[in-house]
């Protein structure tokens, strides 16, 4: 018996060894943890409520509160025209009463657009275009043809075949150097070469009667060297680049100091020399032109239409005058008919200057011109709406 039990023992461990040891199960991947989601965002605060713009005051809060007495101050020197002073009144009202609602008031009203100070003018800007290459071509052209007869005056051309050669190849070398010589040019420049080669033949000129020379040599050649000159002072101010009304205030400026010199010689003397006269013109003009140059930086805004409604201001007015001297003195070579054409002259130039001051905008202490001017209801009980005017 206890031989069976060993044997049963032993194939019991022998069995038990002869099986296949259990394989290892794999590992099974955790399940992933879901993200959080994201916060909701904090609704937004609400907005603060705008606050209500500033009533104007009832008649007792006038009286009493200086601030308001400045806002009123200031709005009845707008309605007068008078901008400088109700900027000014504006800028002591938010200087002075800061936060008040008279101060706040101001911001949003007309006064607002009140401005103070030196005028601020600003130069027109010119560009290059082909009509100021033309009119250049144009003047130039019959530059050259002028410039053609007086070479042949001065060198004596007997022959008429070279006089007229002369006079088509100054011509054509004219509108060839403008056309191809000069890059595109603005109206200004155009201006400045064709008045320049102008007022030097005006000179030319006028020194020639004063001079009185004796040949026709010499005066084709005094012409020739003054055109020239005007020409190449045009081209020294060529890169100024100054717009075409600044070049015409200063021609405007010569021509009317030159037509008041000739009005005063004559009115000073019934037979003034012509020596003496042209001496005058010569030098009144060149003046004419500084002034009216210095005027033009002053302006620089100025425009040609604006200088040729000015010139017509003194044709008028040398007209006008002329024909009151005709009435007063009865002849229209009384020196009387002179003097009053000269206070012609200088009150329509004076006048047109004046009332073309604003033509470009810019505004002048007075705020000439039309202005509607309009208050909110006070309180719903009404408003103001006013209406201005000044000249």
């Amino acid at each position: 018996m206890p031989l069976f039990a060993g044997w049963l023992i032993a194939a019991t461990v022998g069995a038990a060894a002869a099986q296949p040891a259990p394989t290892a199960q794999p590992a099974q991947p955790e399940p992933a943890q879901p993200e959080p989601a994201p916060p909701e965002p904090a609704p937004p605060e609400p907005a603060p409520p705008e606050p209500a713009p500033p009533q104007p005051p009832s008649a007792s809060e006038v009286r009493d509160d200086p601030a308001w007495r400045l806002y009123d101050e200031a709005f009845g020197a707008l309605l007068r025209g008078q901008h400088r002073r109700a900027a000014e009144l504006a800028a002591k009202l938010r200087r002075e009463h800061a936060g008040h609602p008279a101060a706040l008031l101001v911001a949003t009203s007309p006064l607002a657009l009140a401005r103070t100070g030196e005028r601020r003018r600003q130069a027109i800007r010119e560009e290059p275009t082909s009509a100021a290459a033309s009119e250049l071509a144009l003047f130039q052209t019959l530059h050259g043809l002028a410039v053609g007869i007086e070479i042949c005056v001065v060198f004596s051309c007997q022959d008429e075949g070279v006089g007229i050669a002369l006079s088509l190849a100054g011509a054509v070398g004219g509108a060839v150097a403008s056309l191809k010589g000069v890059a595109p040019l603005t109206s200004g420049q155009r201006a400045l070469l064709n008045g320049g080669t102008a007022w030097g033949a005006f000179n030319a000129l006028m020194a020639i009667i004063a001079i009185d020379p004796a040949t026709e040599e010499r005066v084709a050649l005094g012409m020739l060297l003054g055109q020239s000159a005007g020409l190449a002072t045009g081209a020294l101010l060529f890169d100024r680049r100054p717009t075409a009304g600044q070049v015409a205030l200063a021609s405007s400026g010569g021509q009317w100091g030159a037509v008041l010199m000739a009005l005063m010689y004559k009115a000073a003397s019934p037979d003034p020399p012509s020596g003496q006269i042209a001496l005058g013109m010569l030098v009144a003009a060149d003046a004419g032109l500084g002034m009216g140059a210095y005027l033009a930086t002053v302006r620089p805004d100025i425009t040609r239409a604006q200088t040729l409604v000015i010139d017509a201001g003194g044709i008028f007015g040398v007209v006008a005058g002329g024909g009151i001297g005709v009435l007063i003195s009865g002849s229209i070579d009384d020196r009387a008919t002179s003097a009053v054409a000269g206070l012609g002259v200088a009150a329509g130039l004076g006048a047109a200057a004046y009332l073309t001051r604003n033509w470009n905008g810019a505004d002048d202490d007075r705020g000439a011109g039309v202005h509607a001017i309009a208050m909110p209801p006070e309180r719903g009980r009404g408003g103001l709406f006013g209406l201005a005017g000044a000249w």
